[in-house]
């Protein structure tokens, strides 16, 4: 299936205490052999949840990731990560 409507599952689950097929998610997110296009993730998320706001960036520096990243820890609100790693 891939990472994207796994993740979306999950995220859901916890914040609802339930949650759809990844086959249901793949489908919302557009999910293809490709894999899944990150952008709309958050989309779904908001759109299936009224918990919190999830958001999509494609530049944080990185002192703003990790306080994203220590903030959702410590409020047990998970957070969705999509990391493009180089070689540089």
């Amino acid at each position: 299936m891939g990472c994207g409507p796994a993740t979306t599952k999950q995220v859901l689950n916890y914040l609802n205490g339930s949650s759809e097929s990844q086959s249901y998610y793949a489908q919302k997110l557009g999910t293809t052999r490709d894999g899944t296009d990150f952008t709309v993730v958050d989309n779904v998320l908001n759109n299936l949840q009224s918990n919190y706001t999830y958001s999509y960036s494609t530049s944080l520096p990185i002192e703003t990731w990790k306080y994203a990243i220590m903030y959702s820890s410590d409020n047990y609100h998970p957070a969705v990560l999509d990391l493009k790693i180089t070689g540089n």
